[in-house]
This record gives C-alpha cells, structure tokens and sequence, in this order.
C-alpha cells in the first residue's frame, strides 16, 4: 500500500488537475482462517462486526450505502485511498462506538462523538506528522492504524 508516484498537479493546458488515482488499490480487512483479506477500493467496501465478546469478524461487501447493514463500514485505511484534499476519519460514538471509517473532506469531533484519523503506516510520508503525533495501531480496529 502507499506506493504511487507523485503529480505535479497542473495538466499541458496550465490548470491544476485532481492528481492521480488514489495509490493504494485494496485495504485491508481482517483476518478469516489466518489469511488477511483485502477489499478493492472503490467497488468493494470492508464491514467489520464487533462483538460483545470482543472478537470482531470482518468482510468485504461491494460498495454501496447500506453495504455493511449493522456492520461498520470501512472505506479506506488512510490518506492514499482518498482523493485529493480528503483523509481517512473515523467517527467514534462514546455510546455505539464506531459508526463508520470512510474518506472525509474534515476529521472533527463533536459532543459525544470522537473524530478518529486513520492512517497507512506504509505511506512514504507518516501523514500523521501534520496532526502533531505518528501512526500507531488501532486499539479497537484490529489490523488498522490511527494518529497518535
């Protein structure tokens, strides 16, 4: 993940362009009998299932609005499965927990409600440097990571 090269931004005609396609094609999605899985970004979305007992499950669903049903819908692991000007936000409910991890134009919390920036440890660049930590494991998302 997070390997890609760089636009410079500005097309032949002189105007800016949106870059180039997110680098990273698949997220990651758990683990089911000791394989990881991977979901392809933009057709395919990854639920994850938490549990009571504390084991989540996940799985990977083609993309739509209800993909997930109950399940939380997760969309990208960090900055590079967004478009440009996007991150990759959780929104973290002190009640419910997560509601979704998806790409965002902002990453802010509110009363009650947590904003989690989700970030790719394997990006060139640590995008959590600018948010004034590093990307350290997830503590309730198994096998994703967070600013920190």
């Amino acid at each position: 993940t997070g390997t890609g090269t760089k636009d410079a931004g500005t097309d032949a005609g002189g105007g800016v362009d949106a870059g180039p396609p997110p680098a990273t094609e698949t997220i990651p999605c758990g683990q089911a009998n000791g394989n990881v899985l991977t979901c392809n970004v933009g057709t395919q979305v990854c639920c994850a299932n938490f549990s009571d007992s504390g084991k989540t499950t996940f799985a990977c669903k083609p993309a739509g609005a209800n993909a997930c049903g109950t399940s939380v819908k997760i969309s990208c692991n960090g900055e590079s499965d967004c478009a440009a000007g996007q991150i990759c936000c959780g929104l973290l409910s002190q009640v419910t927990g997560y509601s979704s991890i998806e790409c965002r134009s902002s990453c802010n919390s509110s009363p009650g409600v947590r904003a989690v920036h989700f970030c790719d440890p394997e990006a060139l660049v640590d995008e959590c440097i600018g948010y004034g930590g590093s990307c350290i494991k997830s503590q309730s998302v198994p096998g994703y990571h967070v600013c920190g």
